[in-house]
């Protein structure tokens, strides 16, 4: 509470001192027009006025905006828990990866990366200091939608398979994980492995990662050590076919997301394609991975007002972003229409190929 309060003086501190260096541009600008009017025509004048007012507007909202973005960060960063220490290291971790620190918070994907590249470069105690961020913001406890994008989200007790043998997952931090197995691995250390595992009933994952050590465990058994995956391999469970769409797409959030411009906003975005697995569309704003929606669309002449989607990746697109969404959790009677409607639009497009040919 005192650092959110400190925050609020800050804020006010700042925003006076904005108004006050507002003021006195807006004096200096009138000097210089009252020094001056006698050799500028009135339409000149007024056009010159005019071009002033705009700049300073356009000024003074970027700097209301960075105000309230930074008071949100320290808000958030309170709120979670964060020492200064921490909240300072965030900062700096978003400043080396381009992005807002509030994203940093509340953005899984970005988070992961930059953390990432922190680990990799990062003097002795980084490890510990992301494992702290991490659970302060909840990114070790993700819901079962949301995608892997990096074994250290892993959770002890998951199953999983070493090169086609059963294992289970036994500890896990920022720098490793360990697996229990029946027997030593087939490799020496160093070589990297193949580890599969389904992750929280929500997709099938192969992992690529690098054997540190093996040893016996004192309960039997062994206890390998693995180095992490930065970018698990997805496995789709069924291809589908993806049709272009076109249209408006309406997301309604479902689970929480700070980036919303006002909270359980809709957003729309644009359609590039469809399937009975997923979508792709286009966003003004970057939806972050793992976020759970409902879509409302038109495909094949159909109209559906609930789906359940997750967001997998955006990646920049233009001027904005382009998200690839999974269908999650569908009624069977729902996806059995979704996958006639997408049907039935390949086969329009086709027969409107033939046509124009």
């Amino acid at each position: 509470m005192r650092r959110a309060a400190q925050g609020g003086r800050t804020w006010r501190a700042g925003a006076v001192y904005c108004q006050e260096g507002m003021e006195t541009f807006f004096k200096s600008v009138g000097q210089a027009f009252l020094e001056n009017r006698a050799a500028l025509p009135g339409v000149e004048l007024g056009l010159l006025v005019l071009l002033a007012l705009v700049g300073a507007w356009h000024l003074l909202s970027a700097v209301r905006r960075r105000w309230g973005r930074r008071a949100r960060f320290r808000a958030m960063a309170s709120a979670r828990g964060l020492s200064r220490e921490d909240a300072r290291w965030a900062t700096a971790l978003a400043r080396q990866a381009g992005v807002l620190p509030l994203q940093i918070l509340t953005h899984l994907d970005l988070f992961e990366k930059a953390t990432a590249d922190a680990l990799q470069s990062g003097p002795e105690g980084t490890s510990a200091r992301v494992r702290r961020v991490r659970q302060a913001l909840g990114f070790d406890r993700l819901a079962a939608h949301t995608p892997l994008l990096s074994t250290r989200e892993l959770q002890p007790g998951t199953a999983l398979t070493v090169l086609d043998r059963p294992g289970t997952i036994a500890e896990v931090d920022e720098k490793a994980f360990g697996v229990e197995l029946a027997e030593p691995p087939a490799a020496p250390p160093g070589q990297p492995l193949a580890l599969v595992l389904v992750h929280a009933r929500e997709a099938r994952y192969q992992l690529a990662c690098r054997l540190v050590a093996a040893h016996p465990s004192p309960g039997g058994g062994w206890r390998a050590t693995f180095q992490h995956d930065e970018a698990p391999q997805r496995v789709q469970q069924r291809e589908y076919a993806r049709v272009r769409a076109e249209g408006i797409a309406v997301l309604h959030p479902l689970s929480g997301w700070e980036g919303l411009p006002q909270r359980d906003a809709d957003v729309a975005t644009r359609l590039i394609d469809v399937s009975g697995g997923g979508l792709q569309l286009v966003t003004r704003v970057r939806l972050p991975a793992g976020l759970l929606a409902q879509v409302a669309l038109q495909v094949g002449g159909e109209r559906f007002e609930a789906l359940r989607a997750v967001v997998l990746a955006s990646a920049p697109a233009g001027d904005g972003w382009r998200a690839h969404l999974e269908f999650s959790g569908q009624p069977g009677g729902e996806r059995e229409r979704l996958a006639a409607a997408v049907t039935r639009a390949e086969l329009q497009r086709r027969a409107s190929d033939r046509q124009s040919a």
